[in-house]
């Protein structure tokens, strides 16, 4: 049969238009157009060779008109008030261009199809492989290839101009209309998984059918990767494509009388499935994909032998909103087919919900600075998180979105899951007319037993959305459809196995599992490789980005760290337009002052500052991936502490991440019974029990590693919200040393009963006033 060579092709190719030449361009114009591209994350010559392969054939005019409309759009919202970083939404650079310039949209277009089902690093080394062998067959207008990180980087860019462009509902449609003529159709992910055979051949072969339109036709041996294939070759080039030896009827896009594009399915291609692998590495051949005259006489072939030399991953994207519902109908049905509406979808997202709730009742906070209670004993658990019920419910209603959810039958699941766990033999028996219908198969693969790991997936995603602000305003942003979540996995057994302890969940454990799912893969092992120690506080993919609470610049009492934000938009240099999609944190934790005294009171104080912050600014250093963003707060101190010999001014530098850590290890003292009483919040004298101090200072000097002997120690921070953010920070580096837990007064608590709690409780405590 003949093979991929570069004779063959040259004659195919003479009838493809080429791309205008870039020498047409004043050079100034070329200069600046390098310097914005750079800047957004692009490269000018990587575009320009993106667009000699993917920009030969204009974008069908329905798909366009819809494209534009949705992309066209710019909106600027700064990270903070005051910040040089912004959050951009819309088209950059790339986009900009490719308005103007048909081939480069024909570019863009593609590659934001291909990226919504192929992960970005998959499909950068594919598309860079693809070019190297085109050059090495000596394809005609080939260029010498491109490096993989250029070929990522302008993925990159485009996926995060593209972002608010939805490919989910092309992918339903095409389903949709093999459901017509197959009754037990069930996803897998073979059938988003685009090969590098069939990469490398479509890079070409498409192209040449779209000049030679009556004269060529492209078959594919198999149905592997048709559904982002039928997308590029029908919705985007306009192609007609046919998909035959269905049990039913052909399935159509286009002209079923001339087509371009023929895909034939083969239901031995995929073995007996036990479980659905939703992000499995595949070791599936994939098909061959061959370039014909139209009698059928093979000139082209791309053999998956012959290029497929790594594993592939499926990643495709869906929406926030439905991304449940999607995931539900999926999960059950692998082995058997149920219909849309059967009852089981609403049972299940009940029993989900109520799993939640269950849940959210049992976490703690994970001290990411264990106290020492004892020789080689320590707490680490740290306050109870309350997160409220209606969160859950706002989740769950969006994800699950078309799916009727029941408050009182997940009001009774989470009382029953919190008083028995769950297990396959407590599944409600109403699930029992479904498993009947699921064929057996091993033990651990029982209906039971999948259904047990399918709810713990499905809650996790429901918690992980319930500790987003806002989650509402979310219901557009892609993220990856998996069940591979470890977020929340240990709380979630905790519950789920009946355990009466509490679960605990990390500082960073929500931001995390939103990155995940968001965001593509790599960059954590690219900052290992470096050897990066800095901590993320936000990432962005795809014009969307999730950001710690502690960017909100609110007094520490007021941000709760367990929760995270979820914006629309890129962070980007208001000054450069450079466009980064993450942000780590800067330079380590540090104070400058030339003296720092803690004076101590005893018997009796008033409750004050020792300083009050006068600026803040953040300090950011742009890297290859990301910014470093430090924050600093210069700091005026009283007269009383200079009289005591502490600096006039100093300062303080602080990281987001940092201060969410931080603020972990903290216990925040709530409202008390006097908030809404006037004159508690004025300056007075309160009297100290012999077992507590006062100290003039936002952390402990320790002598020779020894705390001072009294139960209590007050740092007199009242009113500066830095001031108490500077404390928070010192004193959890001192906790190993001085065995003391640290509390924090709430705006809404008065001191008298704050000190009144903290006397209550068990241990040595530090109270940030």
């Amino acid at each position: 049969m003949p093979g991929y060579v570069g004779f063959q092709l040259a004659l195919e190719l003479t009838n493809v238009l080429p791309v205008r030449e870039i020498g047409t361009l004043v050079y100034t114009k070329l200069l600046d157009m390098a310097r914005e591209l750079r800047n957004s994350g692009s490269d000018i010559v990587v575009e320009a060779d993106l667009a000699s392969i993917f920009g030969r054939a204009q974008v069908s005019l329905e798909l366009e008109k819809a494209f534009k409309a949705k992309v066209h759009i710019s909106k600027v919202t700064p990270l903070h008030e005051g910040s040089e970083i912004q959050l951009r939404t819309g088209p950059g650079p790339t986009v900009i261009r490719a308005f103007q310039e048909s081939e480069y949209f024909a570019t863009i277009v593609t590659l934001s199809a291909l990226s919504y089902f192929i992960p970005r690093e998959s499909l950068a080394r594919m598309i860079a492989t693809g070019m190297a062998k085109r050059y090495e067959a000596g394809v005609p207008g080939a260029s010498s290839p491109c490096v993989y990180e250029g070929v990522e980087s302008t993925l990159a860019a485009c996926c995060t101009q593209c972002g608010e462009f939805q490919w989910a509902p092309y992918r339903e449609e095409i389903e949709d209309r093999i459901r017509g003529s197959m009754q037990d159709y069930s996803w897998s992910p073979y059938y988003t998984r685009l090969t590098p055979a069939v990469l490398l051949g479509a890079m070409d072969f498409l192209y040449v059918v779209k000049s030679l339109p009556a004269n060529r036709i492209i078959t594919l041996s198999s149905q592997g990767g048709f559904i982002p294939l039928t997308i590029w070759a029908h919705h985007i080039l306009n192609l007609n494509v046919v998909i035959t030896d269905l049990p039913g009827p052909d399935v159509s896009f286009g002209d079923a009388e001339g087509p371009h594009v023929i895909i034939h399915w083969r239901r031995a291609d995929l073995p007996d499935r036990e479980e659905l692998d939703w992000n499995e590495e595949g070791d599936e051949d994939g098909p061959e994909i061959s370039l014909h005259e139209t009698d059928m006489t093979v000139l082209l072939t791309c053999k998956p032998e012959d290029h497929d030399s790594e594993h592939l991953f499926a990643a495709e994207r869906h929406p926030l909103s439905g991304y449940g519902t999607v995931f539900l109908r999926r999960s059950l049905n692998v082995d058997t087919i149920i219909s849309d509406d059967d009852e089981i979808y609403k049972e299940v997202v009940c029993l989900t919900v109520g799993f939640a709730i269950a849940a959210s009742q049992r976490m703690a906070r994970e001290l990411p600075d264990p106290v020492p209670q004892g020789q080689d004993e320590f707490e680490e658990t740290g306050q109870t998180i309350r997160l409220e019920t209606w969160r859950i419910m706002e989740s769950a209603k969006l994800l699950f979105a078309g799916i009727t959810i029941d408050p009182s039958l997940c009001r009774g699941f989470a009382t029953f899951i919190s008083q028995n766990g769950l297990t396959e033999t407590t599944l409600p028996s109403t699930f029992n007319s479904f498993f009947a219908m699921v064929p057996s198969h091993r033990p651990e693969f029982s209906p039971q037993a999948r259904m047990i790991r399918m709810l713990e997936s499905a809650t996790k995603h429901v918690l992980i959305f319930a500790h987003v602000a806002e989650v509402g305003k979310c219901g557009d942003m892609p993220i990856i459809l998996t069940d591979d979540i470890i977020t929340l996995g240990s709380l979630i057994r905790t519950v789920r196995k009946g355990n009466v302890e509490p679960g605990l969940v990390r500082f960073d454990a929500v931001f995390d599992g939103v990155s995940k799912i968001l965001s593509s893969g790599e960059f954590s092992t690219r900052d290992k490789k470096r050897g990066s120690a800095a901590t993320e506080s936000l990432c962005s993919d795809f014009g969307w980005s999730v950001l710690m609470t502690t960017y909100d610049d609110l007094d520490p009492g007021d941000v709760r760290p367990e929760l995270v934000h979820i914006r629309k938009g890129t962070p980007t240099n208001s000054k450069t337009g450079e466009r980064k999609l993450r942000i780590l944190d800067g330079i380590g934790i540090e104070r400058t002052a030339k003296s720092y005294v803690t004076p101590v009171e005893r018997g009796e104080y008033t409750p004050r500052t020792f300083a009050n912050h006068i600026s803040r600014k953040d300090y950011y250093v742009t890297l290859s991936y990301e910014f470093q963003i430090t924050l600093f707060i210069s700091f005026e101190s009283t007269r009383e502490w200079q009289k005591h010999g502490g600096s006039k001014s100093f300062q303080q530098t602080l990281a987001y991440s940092q201060m969410a850590k931080n603020l972990f290890n903290t216990h925040l003292i709530e409202e008390c019974s006097h908030k809404d009483q006037n004159g508690w919040e004025q300056p007075k004298k309160i009297q100290l029990g012999p077992d507590v101090v006062a100290m003039l200072g936002g952390s402990e000097e320790l002598l020779d590693g020894n705390t001072m002997p009294e139960k209590i120690i007050i740092l007199l921070t009242k009113g500066d919200r830095y001031a108490r953010w500077h404390a928070i920070t010192w004193l959890a580096m001192g906790v190993f040393d001085s065995r003391r837990k640290i509390a924090l007064r709430s705006n809404q608590c008065c001191e008298s009963c704050a000190l009144d709690y903290l006397a209550s409780q068990k241990g040595k405590w530090y109270l940030v006033l």
